[in-house]
C-alpha cells in the first residue's frame, strides 16, 4: 500500500503534513513540519487509540514512530502545551487529544525534576531505528553499494543508518518506494535522492538524509 500523505489545518503560525505507512510490522507514522513557531510541539496520533509520537522543534522538524495500531481513518494533531496548531480528523478524536494534551501541561505545572541532558535526535530515537533494525528484511542490495550501512525495508518504504568508519552516525535515511519521473511535493523536492531498486527497474526509493544530531533533513543535490 503506498504512503499516505495527510495535509494538517494550521490555527497557528505553522505548516507541513503527516505521513502514514502501513507495513507488516505495523504502521509508520511520520509528521513532517515546514515551521515550528514554539519551542517544541507535541505530534499526537488517534485511530482506534491515541499516541503520542513525538514532539518537534525548530530545529528538528520530522517526527516517526512505529504503531501496531491498525485501521483506515486516521487523525493527526500538533499540540502546542494544550493548544490545538494543526489538526486533521474528527471532532471525537479532537476531543481525545486535547483532553491528552491538557493532561500532559498539567503534570508538567508539578513541581519539575531535574532535567536530564540534552541528546542527539538519533539518540532520542535509538529504540525505534533498532526496533526496525532488527525486525524488518534488509535491503543487501543498498548495504552492499553503501559501506557500513543498514537498511529496513517496511513494504513501500525504507530505513537507514549510515555510518563513518569509526562507527558514528553519519545519516538518518527514511525512503518512500516511486519512480525517478514522478514529482514530488514542493517541500520535498530539495531533500530527496532517488535510489533505483535493482530488482524493479522502473522504481527506487525516494531518499530523505536527516542529520543525526538534529533530525533536520539536509538539502541534497541531484
Amino acid at each position: 500500500m503506498d504512503t499516505k500523505i495527510f495535509s494538517l489545518n494550521c490555527y497557528g503560525n505553522a505548516s507541513g503534513y503527516a505521513t502514514l505507512t502501513p507495513g507488516a510490522n505495523g504502521i509508520t507514522v511520520c509528521f513532517n513540519l515546514k515551521q515550528v513557531p514554539k519551542s517544541k510541539l507535541t505530534c499526537l496520533y488517534y485511530e482506534n487509540e491515541l499516541f503520542e509520537v513525538g514532539h518537534v522543534t525548530p530545529s528538528s522538524r520530522r517526527v516517526c514512530r512505529l504503531l501496531s495500531a491498525k485501521g483506515a481513518r486516521p487523525s493527526f494533531g500538533v499540540f502546542s502545551g494544550s493548544d490545538c496548531i494543526m489538526f486533521n480528523g474528527t471532532h471525537d478524536a479532537l476531543e481525545q487529544m486535547n483532553k491528552y494534551a491538557s493532561s500532559i501541561v498539567n503534570i508538567k505545572a508539578k513541581p519539575a525534576e531535574p532535567a536530564e541532558p540534552p541528546s542527539s535526535y538519533y539518540i532520542k530515537n535509538k529504540k525505534y531505528f533498532d526496533d526496525v533494525l532488527s525486525s524488518c528484511p534488509h535491503s543487501h542490495y543498498l548495504e552492499q553499494m553503501i559501506p557500513d550501512s543498514k537498511w529496513a525495508i517496511l513494504e513501500d518504504c525504507i530505513v537507514g543508518i549510515i555510518r563513518s568508519p569509526d562507527s558514528s552516525i553519519l545519516y538518518i535515511c527514511y525512503g518512500a518506494r516511486g519512480t525517478a519521473s514522478q514529482s514530488l511535493p514542493p517541500e520535498l523536492k530539495d531533500h530527496c535522492l532517488f535510489i533505483p531498486d535493482p530488482s524493479s527497474p522502473d522504481s527506487g526509493w525516494w531518499t530523505l538524509y536527516q542529520d543525526p544530531n538534529t533530525g533536520e533533513a539536509l538539502p541534497l543535490k541531484q
